[in-house]
């Protein structure tokens, strides 16, 4: 498969959302036998940088400076407000929802506000582009600023970082 190296970063954010919505909405159907799940919604915001599925069947949409949660139906049953703007979005297996931010994890609390958790990850540079969540309740964000991979405790504090190797050594 050949790189396409012209292929401006917006756009490549732009196209993948969109081929995760869709992904997104064909796992969440699983979930729901009797409901039919849209084919598309639209989602009202300048920039959509990520989305997630809960067990549920309810989907979290990082849009601007919030997240939009989105029913089966593609009807907008809530929407979260963020001091900064949200860059991606993760449930864990009990259905909680995280969210990473320029350099730093929030949680979505019981009372419907986004938590911070520990401190701001990295530099200035820091942009984290991905979460992941793992059983024992460590959460992996990927800082494609600082090119690295955080690993936090479940309160946020950091326990390692994960970088690639240096160039020529195997």
């Amino acid at each position: 498969m050949k790189a396409h190296a012209s292929l401006p970063r917006r756009a490549f954010l732009t196209s993948s959302a969109r081929a995760t919505a869709a992904l997104s909405l064909t796992a969440a159907s699983a979930f729901a036998v009797e409901e039919k799940p849209p084919r598309s919604f639209t989602v009202e915001a300048t920039q959509v940088r990520g989305i997630a599925v809960s067990t549920h069947g309810e989907l979290a949409v990082a849009a601007d400076h919030a997240i939009q949660f989105y029913g089966l139906d593609g009807q907008r049953l809530r929407t979260v407000s963020a001091a900064q703007p949200v860059r991606c979005v993760a449930f864990d297996a009990q259905g909680r929802l995280f969210a990473g931010l320029k350099n730093q994890v929030a949680r979505l609390g019981a009372s419907g506000v986004l938590e911070p958790l520990g401190e701001p990850l990295g530099g200035r540079d820091s942009a984290l582009t991905c979460l992941a969540l793992a059983d024992d309740g460590q959460i992996f964000a990927a800082d494609s600023g600082e090119r690295l991979i955080w690993r936090l405790a479940a309160d946020g504090h950091v326990l390692g970082q994960i970088k690639p190797a240096a160039p020529g050594v195997t």
